[in-house]
């Protein structure tokens, strides 16, 4: 009889944790702004084209800006990064930001 008290507790204890309802709070986005009038668009980030490569140290920068004016971005400058993501051992990507 215990066996079947002990299962039925164990059940209800499931059915309240599955049946509580999480908090649905949304987060604050804060917004980098001085004011209405010199509210700024979100950066835009993306990948260079070339994926994984050993040779991105001469080239990232320069390919950022090109992919950006490609894409038609309104820049008021371009960020670039070199990083391993998930490259082998030596190999690395090169990760581009629009600041607007």
């Amino acid at each position: 009889m215990q066996s079947k008290a002990l299962i039925l507790f164990l059940a209800g204890l499931v059915a309240v944790a599955s049946g509580a309802a999480a908090p649905t709070e949304e987060p604050d986005i804060v917004e980098e702004s001085t004011g209405p009038l010199n509210a700024r668009q979100a950066d835009i980030t993306w990948q260079a084209t070339g994926g994984c490569k050993t040779d991105w140290a001469n080239r990232c920068n320069a390919a950022c800006r090109g992919e950006a004016s490609q894409r038609g971005y309104s820049c008021a400058s371009i960020k670039s990064r070199i990083w391993r993501q998930s490259c082998v051992f030596g190999w690395s990507v090169c990760d581009c930001t629009c600041v607007r």
